[in-house]
């Protein structure tokens, strides 16, 4: 006999589908919004033994003939994880347009892409179900290492003391009231550049017992606590640059 159709309800969430055939043999993909008809709309073509491979036209691989049984409706879904991403350091493809689509294949929601920010960028994203996130070791162009010269007390303490020998190399003296007022008003500007983000990242340097700062002033901060007072400064900014 037919299998039964499972309950609606639990399928049409954000993402989540479910295919059926109706009255007079339509099929029929109910979504609980667009990404959701798009990801049925991918898992019928699935179940018909098409597979995407990787990003473009030559990437998509037919079935080499008709398959021996029919879809086996009602097929339904929904994501385990709301946020799935890819972290992408260099471009997937030769355009967004074929990335994201790929992307949207394999049900990934979130990207960090290596092409060019820009509203168009967001809009072919979206148009997939895909948000953008931007960012990563931000910390260091927050501060930029060429102000070292006139503000060197923004700079991190590599030895400890009041006289203790600043170093542009990485991070900051996080500490410094001045520094968090240089940061806050870069990172506003970095996203304002950047509007329509899904996730603004501003990440310190990676270094061996932290790269932060021993001056008197951070001396009894741990290294996460001068990480989050350079986070919070970001925040801030994020805050009064995009308030959705």
């Amino acid at each position: 006999g037919s299998r039964r159709t499972p309950p609606r309800a639990p399928f049409l969430v954000p993402q989540g589908y479910i295919v059926e055939f109706q009255a007079r043999g339509n099929l029929v993909i109910h979504g609980g919004d667009a990404t959701g008809v798009l990801y049925g709309t991918y898992a019928v073509l699935e179940a018909v033994g098409v597979r995407f491979c990787h990003p473009g036209a030559e990437g998509v691989v037919l079935p080499s003939s008709e398959p021996a049984v029919g879809i086996p409706l009602p097929l339904a879904g929904r994501p385990r994880f709301p946020i799935r991403i890819v972290y992408a350091e260099q471009r997937l493809a030769e355009t967004a347009e074929d990335e994201f689509t790929f992307l949207a294949r394999l049900r990934i929601n979130r990207v960090r892409t290596a092409h060019p920010y820009s509203p168009g960028l967001v809009r072919e994203a979206a148009r997939r179900g895909i948000r953008i996130e931007v960012g990563g070791h931000e910390i260091n162009a927050l501060l930029p290492r060429d102000q070292f010269a006139r503000k060197p007390e923004c700079f991190r303490c590599t030895t400890s003391g009041v006289r203790g020998r600043r170093s542009n190399d990485f991070n900051a003296c996080a500490a410094s009231a001045e520094t968090q007022r240089i940061m806050e008003r870069n990172a506003e500007r970095y996203v304002r550049a950047r509007p329509g983000a899904a996730t603004y990242h501003f990440w310190p340097a990676d270094i061996g017992g932290g790269g932060w700062c021993s001056c008197p002033l951070c001396k009894h901060l741990t290294v996460s606590d001068q990480s989050v007072l350079a986070a919070n400064a970001a925040a801030r900014a994020v805050r009064r640059a995009e308030p959705g």
